[in-house]
């Protein structure tokens, strides 16, 4: 079919306006691009939220233990455990209290002679003191010496000092009375005791006990303990 012409006095239309295709891309593309970028944003802020929480806990953690010092953690770990164990000792002290040592040392001295010596602590034992010490200790090994020991009892025991007690042990004189196995009296005899050994009258010859008699039951005098 040909084509018409155009009427005379009208103009032919404008053609229509170009379009900038690279501007309508991007801006898709963009839009496209929008809804999987708002996970990962939110997942950021998250992440950046639990690290902040953790942080400042730890700052502030750090900051309590600062100011609490080595001495101030010790004292407070070891006070209670102190306490418990004075109030222990404490309870124990006052249910059971311990005995207390015997405050008169005995030491031995060459020769198997006991030699009294005052504790540190205190103050020294007196002469008399000392001699009342070895008087017991005297007694018992005449005791030892007697096949019958019952019923004992002494007269005029002397004591006698051959120098400082505490080194020289005193020397005990006198009689002595006691039961035989059937419970009668044997009458008095003499005998001689101190720390080291005893001697009985019978037990000896006459000539053997006067002799220690003489040499050991003479001298300075001390205290009459033995009664």
């Amino acid at each position: 079919m040909p084509a018409k012409a155009a009427r005379p006095g009208k103009s032919a239309p404008s053609a229509a306006p170009a379009v900038d295709v690279d501007w309508v891309a991007n801006k898709i593309l963009a839009r496209a691009k929008q809804p999987r970028s708002w996970p990962l944003a939110v997942a950021i802020a998250i992440g950046a939220a639990l690290l902040i929480v953790v942080a400042g806990g730890g700052w502030i953690t750090w900051t309590v233990l600062s100011q609490v010092g080595p001495g101030q953690k010790a004292e407070a770990s070891s006070a209670q455990p102190a306490q418990a164990t004075a109030a222990s000792q404490s309870a124990d002290t006052g249910a059971n209290p311990a005995p207390q040592p015997d405050s008169t040392p005995v030491q031995q001295a060459p020769g198997g002679a006991q030699v009294i010596s005052a504790p540190a602590s205190d103050q020294p034992l007196t002469q008399d003191q000392i001699v009342a010490v070895q008087k017991d200790t005297a007694e018992d090994r005449l005791k030892a010496n007697l096949p019958e020991s019952r019923g004992l009892t002494y007269r005029d025991v002397r004591t006698f000092i051959k120098g400082p007690v505490a080194t020289n042990p005193a020397v005990f004189c006198g009689e002595f009375d006691s039961l035989n196995p059937a419970g009668a009296r044997v009458g008095y005899q003499h005998f001689i005791s101190s720390t080291e050994n005893a001697k009985v009258e019978t037990m000896m010859t006459p000539g053997e006990f006067n002799q220690a008699w003489r040499d050991q039951c003479a001298g300075p005098e001390g205290p009459k303990v033995w009664k």
